[in-house]
């Protein structure tokens, strides 16, 4: 008994040896991720520990986005899901069509079964099949809708489309881009675009202005007040041969220059926005006068304005939140009139930008002025006072920056300076500034891409509560609200980050 009992003891010696031996090499033979995932070869207690932190914050991911959709009464799906890990920079590469996703040196893939998405297997190696992004030339935001011209010339559009402002001949939203053609010219190309709240305007290439969507105001220049799902021409009944040159969309009113210079408008005439000295609506557009000089650009929001090829700034329409930056809260400036910084009248301006309700413009030092509405922070002067006088706006941390062009809407302004980085400032509910988080922005704060930090840009356009911005090689980067599928990712899930359109 006794020489039965020292085996035994020698047993369990041998067998707690072999089990110590094994957890100091660290070796494991299977790990289950989610339910129907393995890994089906032996790893290390460092490997599975990190397979298991990467699952652990993915499906914490999953489960905050879940929340959100239950909250809206809607199911959750992989594809939102990879578009936000995505844009968090949590995956550097998304796979949508084969639902995984390129986390560090691991390739994890998702299951949707049963409606619930989970980590479904998370491999070595970086197995992801990336898409080719689209390239754009132009792009541009109404309120909640988008549009883009590619480097061929084709026009694409998605969004909200109630009224037909998406012009694919629908009254159906569109979460991915579209492509709109015209009915009489299918093949022709278009070199510029632009966007009211809830109409479009574009040029093709022969200089012929077509127009579509919401037209109680008659901001589509046809004549009537009819709304249309399809681009419509706009001529000018004295001048039906005219040719033009730029666009310009507002609240529910439009601008365009001919190829002879002359400026047009046309829409709601609501506080003189149209400058033809009445504050009577047209339908067709009439001539508007008293700027001197050539037009170099014109923008609309509530009101109207345009910069002259000597840098001067010209504004007139809606001045209640002192958008005009003449000093004064007075309405109704039915013509032309110039704008300057008070202290420098000298000073000359490169680039200008109209919101709804605020009026930013660039000098010729790349400085940035603003003036207008500002109950969100939208001109980043540290405050939310409005002004009625132009007002230098800086980075806090880097006043020296300097600036090459600034996009804003209602509420949210975007900036680009002279090195391709952006900035934003104003209201962040859903993530429109691009920063990561929610928080209002008082000032301008940078609009990073964590897994591509190198990123610089080109063009920005801003909608009501959206954001994007080409990048140096053409493609195409949207955040913010996405509820009706204006970032055009194929989802309706927002965004807090910039997120790439393929």
């Amino acid at each position: 008994m006794k020489g039965t009992k020292e085996k035994g003891i020698t047993l369990i010696a041998l067998v707690i040896t072999i089990v110590v031996l094994i957890i100091l090499a660290g070796v494991s033979m299977s790990l289950v991720i989610g339910e129907n995932g393995l890994f089906n070869k032996a790893k290390s207690g460092a490997e599975q520990y990190q397979m298991e932190a990467i699952k652990e914050k993915l499906e914490s991911e999953i489960l905050t986005l879940s929340m959100e959709k239950v909250a809206k009464g809607e199911n959750l799906t992989v594809a939102e899901v990879l578009l936000k890990l995505q844009s968090e920079g949590i995956c550097i590469d998304i796979d949508i069509e084969n639902k995984k996703c390129i986390y560090g040196n691991y390739t994890v893939e998702f299951s949707d079964e049963n409606g619930n998405v989970s980590v479904k297997d998370i491999q070595e190696g970086k197995n992801v099949e990336v898409k080719t992004k689209r390239e754009f030339k132009q792009i541009e935001t109404g309120e909640n809708h988008s549009l883009a011209i590619d480097t061929d010339g084709n026009l694409w559009i998605w969004g909200y489309n109630s009224v037909g402002q998406l012009g694919d001949g629908t009254a159906e939203n569109r979460t991915e881009p579209v492509q709109v053609t015209i009915d009489s010219k299918p093949d022709a190309k278009f070199t510029q675009i632009a966007a009211g709240s809830h109409h479009s305007l574009a040029i093709d290439t022969e200089g012929n202005l077509w127009a579509w969507g919401y037209n109680s105001d008659g901001q589509l220049g046809d004549g009537t007040k009819e709304d249309k799902n399809k681009p419509i021409q706009v001529t000018i009944e004295s001048k039906p041969n005219a040719k033009f040159t730029q666009i310009a969309a507002g609240r529910s009113h439009s601008l365009a220059v001919d190829t002879e210079g002359n400026l047009w408008a046309w829409g709601s005439n609501d506080a003189g926005r149209l400058g033809n000295g009445t504050t009577v609506q047209q339908t067709k557009p009439v001539q508007i006068t008293g700027i001197q000089g050539s037009i170099k650009q014109i923008e609309a929001g509530f009101h109207s304005l345009a910069l002259d090829e000597d840098g001067n700034l010209w504004g007139w329409g809606h001045n209640f939140y002192g958008e005009l930056g003449n000093g004064t809260t007075e309405n109704n400036v039915l013509t032309p009139q110039k704008i300057t910084v008070k202290s420098n009248e000298s000073i000359k301006f490169s680039k200008i930008a109209a919101g709804m309700t605020c009026t930013f413009a660039i000098d010729t030092d790349g400085n940035l002025w603003a003036t207008g509405q500002n109950q969100n922070g939208q001109i980043g002067n540290e405050a939310t006072e409005q002004k009625n006088e132009l007002v230098q706006i800086t980075v806090p941390s880097n006043p020296n920056i300097k600036f090459e062009t600034v996009e804003s809407n209602t509420m949210h302004t975007i900036v680009l300076d002279k090195n391709g980085d952006l900035w934003s400032c104003g209201l962040n509910e859903y993530g429109q500034l691009g920063d990561g988080t929610n928080i209002q922005r008082l000032t301008l704060v940078p609009v990073t891409i964590p897994a591509n930090p190198s990123i610089k840009f080109t063009q920005i356009a801003v909608g009501r509560e959206h954001s994007m911005a080409l990048d140096t090689e053409n493609h195409l980067w949207t955040w913010g609200w996405n509820t009706v599928g204006q970032l055009g990712n194929g989802t309706t899930v927002d965004v807090w980050r910039p997120s790439p359109i393929y």
